[in-house]
């Protein structure tokens, strides 16, 4: 049986990734783990996915997961096929998936915190015979590491995910998280999990989908932004301007002007500074443009 094993450092993560899938009924969205494993001498997680093979504890990454094997990222899909910024039918699939896997998960009771394409596993079309990614494809969500409860408050140990994708609201509380308790704080001590960081994070992978660009420039060895000026702009970010929006679909000979314009309301909807000003994902899959391919298909 073809597996994936994710060899982690951090224990708190590691035990985070296993909590949730016992807690949680994620079959339907999230990749299924099948077993985990722990150097001899410490304690493990019982269950029963257990692997009593311990791990290697002179290694740095002694903390395993096998995972059931994705058939391609959705990083790796848009970085070898030409699907971002060119196909809006395939765009538009993904979205759809991605927008339903995470609903599923939110329904579920959890907020991933840490949606990129990277942590989406794509299944190509059934009838494909290659990784190519269509309108039939399927996806499901992967490294619940850094994921929380719905409306719990975020602990500053927990993990901080990717700063090119943080919403401006975790931008604003990571700073307050390096003052001092007698600084003057200019922004909330506290961070809510709500629906709303994902759906932030859905609106940047969209951007990445329907432009082939980043929304900030990033280290793509961990998706970290790379400019400081760049994290204080998130964290007095109010909407995303028009100028980055013109990139999308802008080379696109698939996409007309209806469905580009219903693809940048939607971005904008989702890049919002308020997060109250942000869709939920039932919101997102009644979205025109999520719904667009309903009707070509129709047509």
């Amino acid at each position: 049986r073809p597996v994936a094993i994710k060899v982690m450092k951090d224990r708190n993560q590691w035990e985070c990734e296993i909590r949730a899938r016992q807690k949680y009924k994620l079959d339907s969205c999230v990749v299924k783990l099948l077993g985990w494993h722990v150097p001899k001498d410490e304690d493990t997680i019982s269950g029963d996915d257990l692997h009593s093979e311990p791990s290697d504890p002179r290694s740095n990454y002694k903390y395993l997961l096998i995972l059931e094997r994705g058939e391609i990222s959705g990083h790796r899909a848009i970085s070898t096929q030409r699907i971002a910024g060119f196909d809006v039918d395939a765009v538009t699939n993904l979205s759809k998936e991605i927008a339903r896997n995470v609903h599923e998960l939110h329904n579920a009771g959890l907020i991933h915190y840490d949606l990129k394409l990277r942590n989406i596993l794509i299944k190509p079309d059934k009838n494909a015979t290659s990784y190519d990614v269509g309108v039939d494809s399927s996806v499901m969500l992967c490294d619940l590491d850094a994921s929380a409860p719905v409306d719990s408050l975020r602990s500053g140990k927990a993990k901080h995910g990717s700063s090119a994708y943080y919403a401006p609201e975790i931008a604003r509380w990571n700073v307050t998280l390096k003052q001092r308790d007698d600084d003057k704080n200019e922004f909330d001590r506290e961070l809510r999990c709500t629906p709303a960081l994902d759906a932030w994070l859905f609106g940047v992978i969209l951007y990445e989908l329907c432009t082939g660009r980043n929304l900030f420039p990033q280290d793509l060895n961990d998706d970290s932004m790379v400019l400081d000026q760049d994290e204080k702009r998130l964290c007095l970010w109010s909407c995303i301007n028009e100028e980055l929006l013109n990139g999308v679909f802008k080379n696109s000979e698939s996409c007309d002007e209806e469905r580009r314009a219903h693809a940048k309301h939607l971005i904008r909807w989702c890049l919002q500074g308020d997060p109250s000003n942000r869709p939920s994902f039932e919101m997102i899959l009644r979205h025109p443009f999520v719904r667009s391919l309903d009707k070509v298909v129709l047509d």
